[in-house]
């Protein structure tokens, strides 16, 4: 059974960790570490003075780590502290909002959480979703909104 370590930068209320956390299950055991609060536009940051703390909780019936670091710091934490094993596979997102071209590329955490995961050695991928459709501060709002 596949190891998945899931993380993201939109952190723990984003509306899409759940749903993705439930999907991935269908492929193996999946531990979530996220920021435990939004992170966006942070790149491969990683906490240098500052303790990470980490906090278990549960959403809707999956287990969380919460963690005061940033998207980076997460992985760095799944990977190497929180759990017995090494992760097969690290999955960052779904990210509200695409990541694309170079900027994003820089500068997004969930990039960087997957950057973080390859430059330990481990296979890793950012996963986002957007709109063409709508306007995408609408469509975010509407995303947004729809988890309260």
């Amino acid at each position: 059974m596949a190891f998945i370590l899931l993380t993201n930068d939109d952190g723990v209320h984003s509306p899409a960790l759940v749903p993705f956390a439930k999907a991935l299950m269908e492929l193996g055991r999946v531990e979530v570490v996220v920021p435990d609060r939004e992170r966006s536009w942070i790149g491969k940051a990683i906490t240098r003075h500052d303790p990470v703390e980490v906090t278990k909780l549960e959403r809707d019936g999956v287990i969380m780590h919460a963690t005061t670091g940033y998207p980076a710091d997460c992985t760095q934490i799944g990977a190497h502290s929180l759990f017995r094993d090494t992760p097969d596979l690290v999955v960052s997102g779904i990210n509200i909002g695409y990541n694309h071209g170079l900027a994003f590329m820089m500068s997004s955490g969930t990039v960087g959480a997957a950057a973080e995961a390859w430059v330990s050695g481990l296979p890793s991928v950012a996963v986002s979703a957007g709109t063409v459709r709508e306007d995408w501060a609408v469509w975010s709002k509407w995303v947004w909104e729809d988890e309260a």
